[in-house]
């Protein structure tokens, strides 16, 4: 019953946020309203120059750079970095998600000075325990997209098979036996090495 009232008032901030709130926003008068979605019109927006898409890319690449050295210097190896307390993280079993899911992005990036620490790090995960500070209980949806997800496409962006074989090793160790469920429904947890 919980579940549903949850759903529900998700529905109604949605629906107020398309309807009401939307028009409120200041500066979205570039924002329509189609059916219930806002959308983004590019055609009527102002091409970026190559000096201003360049501008732009380092400043992402630099803002990336800033959370990737504070993680490296207060939380490397745990999930996440707490940002106030400047803490380690274990939300997502221990194994290290910040490095996995963001592995991909720092490819894209090209930031080859930082690859050998990811790998070195993913390398040395056991998927048959937690990492310190990780739980025992694994949620199969987050465990799939950022460890799995990030597996495969650092796998496709540098064909290295050691991401490849820790995907495989991955999905036969902990994200399997979720499927071993009634009616072949996943199960939302397993606990990791049973």
């Amino acid at each position: 019953m919980r579940r549903i009232a949850i759903v529900n008032v998700a529905f109604a901030c949605a629906i107020l946020w398309t309807h009401h709130i939307a028009d409120a926003v200041p500066g979205a008068s570039h924002y329509k309203k189609r059916a219930g979605v806002i959308t983004f019109s590019v055609a009527n927006s102002t091409p970026l120059s190559e000096a201003q898409l360049q501008a732009y890319q380092a400043e992402v690449r630099n803002e990336y750079l800033h959370a990737w050295n504070a993680y490296k210097t207060y939380a490397f190896g745990a999930d996440e970095l707490q940002p106030i307390s400047k803490e380690p993280g274990y939300s997502r079993n221990g194994w290290g998600a910040t490095i996995v899911d963001g592995l991909d992005t720092a490819i894209i990036m090209g930031l080859t000075d930082e690859l050998p620490l990811f790998r070195s790090h993913i390398a040395n995960i056991s998927w048959l325990q937690p990492g310190p500070g990780g739980s025992q209980e694994c949620q199969i949806f987050e465990t799939l997209i950022r460890y799995l997800g990030g597996l495969l496409s650092a796998h496709d962006l540098t064909q290295d098979d050691l991401y490849l074989t820790k995907a495989k090793k991955l999905a036969d160790q902990v994200l399997m036996p979720a499927f071993k469920g009634e009616g072949n429904l996943p199960y939302r947890f397993v606990k990791i090495g049973t």
